[in-house]
């Protein structure tokens, strides 16, 4: 029997399967922990130092980050071609998971922290990956009060911040959001990383419309 404490659960793994742990009902985060190569973390450095940033605005993905990517400087890199598969293949896995052909993608150069706050998301599905940098925060169920969330005070939603997770540069998380069909009230509680002075993320980000029924 699950108790309304461990009503939800979050499933870690470092094989891409435990992402499709998703599917379970009782489930609202799922992370993929995995190491990339040395050419595509090189490459990686160089968008982060062009300041890279894009958000799809076409239907298909290879018609928009494709293109902006084959335009960058150093597109012989070893790397390069990689980091686009990488990418084709996260958007790919969330098309089939959300049954969505359109998902939305964004890959931007954070400077600044920007949801400092303790929050669920009012979507279906989102799926992160921190290229660089720090990654996203969470915490399990029965370390949240959720009778506080929106409060403005993460110190109420929060019962032990000794037991604050955090996602591993480059690994993948599917968040399950409070659209998503019987999860309402159960939206995974997360927030961005605090980033200081000189401190910068390169985050894809990519989420099913909430058009479609899931």
């Amino acid at each position: 029997m699950i108790t309304k404490e461990a009503a939800r659960i979050q499933e870690i793994s470092d094989t891409i399967e435990v992402l499709d742990a998703i599917n379970n009902p009782h489930c609202n985060l799922s992370i993929w922990n995995r190491e990339i190569s040395h050419e595509m973390k090189s490459y990686i450095d160089i968008l982060v130092q062009k300041n890279f940033t894009s958000q799809s605005k076409k239907d298909e993905l290879n018609g928009s980050l494709r293109e902006l990517l084959a335009s960058l400087p150093y597109s012989s890199h070893p790397g390069y071609q990689e980091f686009f598969q990488d990418i084709q293949l996260l958007y790919g896995f969330m098309q089939q998971l959300s049954g969505n052909p359109y998902p939305k993608i964004h890959l931007a150069l954070i400077h600044q922290t920007q949801c400092p706050l303790f929050h669920v998301d009012f979507n279906h599905l989102r799926l992160i990956c921190t290229y660089k940098g720090k990654g996203t925060q969470w915490i399990d169920e029965e370390n949240s009060d959720r009778r506080h969330l929106g409060c403005g005070r993460n110190e109420e939603v929060v019962k032990d911040i000794n037991l604050i997770h955090q996602t591993k540069q480059t690994s993948v998380a599917i968040l399950k959001g409070e659209r998503f069909p019987g999860n309402m009230g159960y939206g995974i509680i997360h927030k961005s990383p605090e980033l200081e002075e000189g401190d910068s993320r390169l985050f894809l980000r990519i989420e099913s419309s909430p058009s479609y029924n899931l």
